[in-house]
């Protein structure tokens, strides 16, 4: 990635902050504002509204958490796989590996 690339990045990820955060306040108000309008007392409306906030922010929440472990994780996974892949070639020689702190080859996981 240039560097002209990701300062497009880095401005396309502050705009859907922005707007992600507006429109999820705006959704939350929306929602709050319709909840507790037939409630006797000002206490219960307020307390109908603050629960309805609460609830809507975390379907919001869990929806976030879903879109990340769809589409997040499996890419990331991927190019962690492959990153290993080509760091643990074949012909490399135990020789070749860093030693550990008692000057000794450093023998690779098993995964």
């Amino acid at each position: 990635m240039s560097v002209r690339e990701a300062g497009a990045a880095s401005g396309l990820v502050n705009t859907a902050h922005q707007l992600g955060s507006a429109l999820g306040l705006g959704l939350l108000v929306a929602l709050s504002a319709s909840s507790g309008a037939g409630a006797p007392d000002p206490a219960t409306a307020l307390a109908d509204h603050t629960s309805t906030a609460i609830t809507g922010g975390s379907v919001l929440l869990a929806i976030a958490l879903v879109l990340a472990l769809v589409l997040i994780v499996p890419s990331e996974l991927t190019t962690r796989r492959a990153s290993r892949r080509a760091a643990a070639s074949p012909d490399d020689a135990a020789d070749d590996r860093e030693p550990d702190v008692r000057g000794q080859p450093v023998q690779p996981a098993l995964t």
